[in-house]
């Protein structure tokens, strides 16, 4: 009998500790990550001044009529979204000496989970020891059934890079259609 007491005791002892160290792990986990949710866009754009000079390794004329979007943010916990608009440097004109750039606008669909958990994880802390440079990350919308968009903080490691999970998981999705949009650069 008393060693089934020690037993029991134990493993509950166990069990509360295990339990205190995931409640702590998830707290750290959340509190370090917090990201403002996105503010609701009527469509994605890829040419708004704000997405064009994140995307772009040069700075480009504006688009003429063109808002800027609501910044960036974590996705809003009662958005459903239902597919993907992705916006990314695609080259320059001409490659030797550029005078414009295209900004590639290419829709997705398919199965968000991965897309979904992939832009939920946090970003890594940042690191004071990269050296390391990359072209612009892309910028990721999420689209829902209406056509009303919210444009994603992309989760970074710690040099500060796209996790490359994210891109793993949206180059995943079936692609619906690519539109190429010439940029002016300015002199």
């Amino acid at each position: 009998m008393e060693i089934r007491r020690l037993i029991v005791g134990g493993l509950a002892t166990v069990a509360v500790g295990a339990a205190a160290a995931v409640l702590a792990y998830a707290n750290r986990d959340s509190s370090s990550s917090q990201r403002t949710p996105a503010q609701l866009a009527s469509a994605p754009t890829c040419l708004a001044p704000n997405v064009i000079s994140a995307i772009l390794p040069s700075q480009a004329q504006p688009v003429t009529g063109v808002p800027p979007a609501p910044e960036p943010g974590a996705i809003p916990s009662d958005f459903q979204p239902t597919s993907v608009v992705v916006c990314e440097f695609a080259g320059d004109i001409p490659p030797d000496n550029p005078v414009q750039q295209i900004a590639r606008e290419t829709y997705r669909t398919g199965d968000l989970t991965p897309v979904v958990a992939a832009l939920s994880q946090p970003s890594a802390t940042r690191s004071d020891e990269c050296t390391v440079s990359a072209a612009p990350a892309p910028a990721v919308w999420m689209v829902n059934r209406d056509g009303a968009a919210v444009w994603v903080e992309l989760p970074a490691t710690s040099c500060g890079l796209l996790q490359p999970e994210v891109m793993g998981a949206v180059n995943g999705l079936q692609i619906i259609t690519k539109i190429d949009h010439t940029i002016g650069l300015l002199s």
